[in-house]
C-alpha cells in the first residue's frame, strides 16, 4: 500500500471527504467538519501530495483544529500537533529504527523509505531523537 492509499484509507475510516479545489493562500485546507480541500494543481510529486495530504489528516487523527479569527487559538501549536500526528501515523518510530537498521542513514534514503517529502522526515527525525524514540546506529566513521 503507497502512503497516499494509507492517507485516504484513515480518511475514508474517519468519514472525511478529500476534495480536488483551487485554493488561492495554500495547498490544503482541513474543515472540521469532515473535509479537506487539496489543490492538485500546486503539488508536483507523490511525495508532496502525501506530505501535503499527510498534515491535513493530522489535523483530524489529533483533533488539532484553530479559528484564525480567535486570538485564543494557536495556530503554531495545532500545526505541531498534526504534523506530530502525521509522523507517528505515516512514520512510527518502531518504523523508522527498522528502517534504520536496514541502513537507511541519510534523511534522503528514509523519506524515499516512507514516501514523504525530506523536508517532513528531517523534522520528525529531530522530534524522535531530541524525544529519545530512537536508538541510533553507532558509525566508527573510520572503517
Amino acid at each position: 500500500m503507497t502512503t497516499l492509499e494509507k492517507i485516504h484509507d484513515v480518511l475514508y475510516g474517519m468519514n472525511v471527504d478529500v476534495i480536488d479545489c483551487r485554493l488561492k493562500a495554500n495547498k490544503a485546507i482541513s474543515v472540521k467538519d469532515g473535509y479537506i480541500g487539496l489543490d492538485t494543481h500546486q503539488i508536483q510529486t507523490p511525495q508532496a501530495a502525501a506530505s501535503c495530504l499527510g498534515h491535513e489528516a493530522g489535523h483530524f487523527i489529533s483533533g488539532a483544529f484553530y479559528q484564525a479569527a480567535n486570538p485564543f487559538d494557536v495556530r503554531a501549536r495545532a500545526e505541531f500537533r498534526a504534523d506530530k500526528a502525521m509522523w507517528i501515523y505515516l512514520m512510527p518510530p518502531g518504523d523508522v529504527q527498522a528502517a534504520l537498521n536496514a541502513g537507511c542513514a541519510e534523511i534522503w534514503q528514509l523519506a524515499e523509505w516512507f514516501g514523504l517529502l525530506d523536508d517532513d522526515v528531517r523534522v520528525a527525525m529531530n522530534y524522535y531523537i531530541a524525544n529519545n524514540l530512537l536508538e541510533l546506529p553507532i558509525c566508527d566513521g573510520m572503517s
